[in-house]
Protein backbone atom coordinates (compact mmCIF):
# COMPACT_ATOMS: atom_id res chain seq x y z
CA UNK A 1 0.00 0.00 0.00
CA UNK A 2 1.49 3.40 -0.75
CA UNK A 3 2.14 5.87 2.06
CA UNK A 4 -0.28 8.97 2.02
CA UNK A 5 1.35 10.83 4.49
CA UNK A 6 3.95 10.24 6.92
CA UNK A 7 2.89 7.70 9.33
CA UNK A 8 -0.68 6.21 7.43
CA UNK A 9 -1.33 4.43 4.79
CA UNK A 10 -3.20 4.53 1.54
CA UNK A 11 -6.51 2.61 2.63
CA UNK A 12 -8.16 2.27 -0.34
CA UNK A 13 -11.59 1.19 0.06
CA UNK A 14 -11.23 -0.09 3.55
CA UNK A 15 -13.66 1.00 6.24
CA UNK A 16 -12.22 2.40 9.78
CA UNK A 17 -10.33 -0.44 11.44
CA UNK A 18 -13.01 -0.66 14.43
CA UNK A 19 -15.54 -1.58 11.51
CA UNK A 20 -13.88 -4.40 9.74
CA UNK A 21 -12.79 -5.69 12.86
CA UNK A 22 -16.84 -5.71 13.71
CA UNK A 23 -17.45 -7.32 10.50
CA UNK A 24 -14.62 -9.59 11.19
CA UNK A 25 -16.46 -10.86 14.59
CA UNK A 26 -20.05 -11.24 12.64
CA UNK A 27 -18.27 -13.22 10.19
CA UNK A 28 -17.14 -15.34 12.94
CA UNK A 29 -20.28 -15.33 14.60
CA UNK A 30 -22.09 -16.42 11.32
CA UNK A 31 -19.38 -19.37 10.84
CA UNK A 32 -19.90 -20.83 14.33
CA UNK A 33 -23.67 -20.36 13.61
CA UNK A 34 -23.75 -22.52 10.52
CA UNK A 35 -23.39 -26.16 12.48
CA UNK A 36 -26.40 -25.21 15.42
CA UNK A 37 -28.16 -25.06 12.80
CA UNK A 38 -27.93 -28.98 11.98
CA UNK A 39 -26.72 -29.73 15.48
CA UNK A 40 -30.61 -28.69 17.02
CA UNK A 41 -33.20 -30.22 15.88
CA UNK A 42 -35.46 -28.99 13.43
CA UNK A 43 -37.92 -26.35 14.80
CA UNK A 44 -37.37 -26.43 18.27
CA UNK A 45 -37.14 -23.32 20.39
CA UNK A 46 -32.82 -23.25 20.28
CA UNK A 47 -33.16 -23.75 16.46
CA UNK A 48 -35.61 -21.32 15.78
CA UNK A 49 -33.11 -18.98 18.28
CA UNK A 50 -30.02 -20.13 16.01
CA UNK A 51 -32.27 -19.34 12.29
CA UNK A 52 -33.24 -15.85 14.31
CA UNK A 53 -29.61 -14.89 14.26
CA UNK A 54 -28.75 -16.44 11.11
CA UNK A 55 -30.72 -14.20 9.54
CA UNK A 56 -30.11 -10.73 11.67
CA UNK A 57 -26.78 -11.90 10.32
CA UNK A 58 -27.75 -11.91 7.03
CA UNK A 59 -29.07 -8.44 6.92
CA UNK A 60 -26.13 -7.26 8.34
CA UNK A 61 -23.76 -8.86 5.60
CA UNK A 62 -26.07 -7.35 3.26
CA UNK A 63 -26.14 -3.99 4.43
CA UNK A 64 -22.13 -4.19 4.86
CA UNK A 65 -22.39 -5.46 0.78
CA UNK A 66 -24.60 -2.31 0.00
CA UNK A 67 -22.30 0.20 2.25
CA UNK A 68 -19.36 -0.75 0.40
CA UNK A 69 -20.42 -1.07 -3.13
CA UNK A 70 -21.97 2.61 -2.82
CA UNK A 71 -18.84 3.86 -0.98
CA UNK A 72 -16.35 2.64 -3.15
CA UNK A 73 -14.38 4.55 -5.19
CA UNK A 74 -14.24 2.40 -8.48
CA UNK A 75 -17.99 -0.14 -8.45
CA UNK A 76 -15.90 -2.40 -10.62
CA UNK A 77 -12.48 -2.36 -8.58
CA UNK A 78 -14.88 -3.10 -5.20
CA UNK A 79 -17.03 -5.86 -6.95
CA UNK A 80 -14.13 -7.40 -9.60
CA UNK A 81 -10.75 -6.43 -7.90
CA UNK A 82 -11.23 -6.43 -4.01
CA UNK A 83 -13.56 -9.74 -4.60
CA UNK A 84 -17.24 -8.09 -3.76
CA UNK A 85 -19.19 -10.71 -5.40
CA UNK A 86 -17.55 -12.90 -2.23
CA UNK A 87 -19.73 -10.77 0.08
CA UNK A 88 -22.47 -10.86 -2.08
CA UNK A 89 -22.21 -14.37 -2.23
CA UNK A 90 -22.16 -15.05 1.03
CA UNK A 91 -25.58 -12.76 1.58
CA UNK A 92 -26.86 -15.61 0.24
CA UNK A 93 -28.50 -17.61 2.60
CA UNK A 94 -27.56 -20.87 0.60
CA UNK A 95 -24.38 -20.01 0.55
CA UNK A 96 -22.94 -18.57 3.96
CA UNK A 97 -20.07 -20.88 3.70
CA UNK A 98 -18.52 -17.73 1.63
CA UNK A 99 -18.70 -15.72 4.98
CA UNK A 100 -15.49 -17.78 4.82
CA UNK A 101 -13.76 -15.59 2.56
CA UNK A 102 -14.63 -12.59 5.05
CA UNK A 103 -12.48 -14.18 7.25
CA UNK A 104 -9.60 -14.32 4.79
CA UNK A 105 -10.28 -10.84 4.17
CA UNK A 106 -9.55 -9.50 7.25
CA UNK A 107 -6.69 -11.49 7.96
CA UNK A 108 -5.21 -10.06 4.82
CA UNK A 109 -5.91 -6.87 5.94
CA UNK A 110 -4.62 -6.91 8.80
CA UNK A 111 -1.42 -8.13 7.43
CA UNK A 112 -1.08 -5.66 5.02
CA UNK A 113 -1.27 -3.15 7.38
CA UNK A 114 0.66 -4.60 9.47
CA UNK A 115 -0.50 -6.57 12.95
CA UNK A 116 0.69 -4.34 15.54
CA UNK A 117 -0.34 -0.91 13.42
CA UNK A 118 -4.11 -2.32 13.11
CA UNK A 119 -4.70 -2.83 16.97
CA UNK A 120 -2.92 0.59 17.54
CA UNK A 121 -5.56 2.43 15.25
CA UNK A 122 -8.37 0.27 16.74
CA UNK A 123 -6.77 1.44 20.28
CA UNK A 124 -6.64 4.87 19.04
CA UNK A 125 -10.10 5.14 17.15
CA UNK A 126 -11.98 3.69 20.31
CA UNK A 127 -10.05 6.22 22.69
CA UNK A 128 -11.11 8.85 20.41
CA UNK A 129 -14.99 8.16 20.22
CA UNK A 130 -15.08 8.38 24.17
CA UNK A 131 -14.50 11.90 24.49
Amino acid sequence: MSETAPGTVDRGDLKSTSYEFFMLGMAVLSIANLPLLVIYAYESQSWYLVWFIESALTLVFVIDFVYRLSTARSKVGYFIGQKGYLDLLSCLPALRIFRLFRIVRAVRITRQLGGPRVFRELRQELANRRV
